[in-house]
């Protein structure tokens, strides 16, 4: 994960349950993060990020919710 505040911050993806999504779709996802990480501080709402697999930008994302 990638935004304005930091690079190549690890996460995993949860997708909703039973729902299929395609190019160009909007999903909502929810993002986990590692225990303790530092940066997940920094967050708020509105902040826009990207997402990358192996340094291919895979999707880019606005946080609506931000709950730590």
């Amino acid at each position: 994960m990638d935004s304005a505040k930091f690079t190549d911050l690890a996460c995993a993806l949860s997708f909703e349950e039973g729902k299929e999504f395609f190019d160009g779709d909007t999903a909502d996802v929810e993002l986990v993060f590692y225990n303790g990480e530092p940066l997940v501080e920094s967050f708020e709402e509105g902040m826009q990020f990207d997402l990358r697999v192996l340094d291919l930008k895979v999707a880019e994302g606005t946080l609506t919710n931000v709950s730590i």
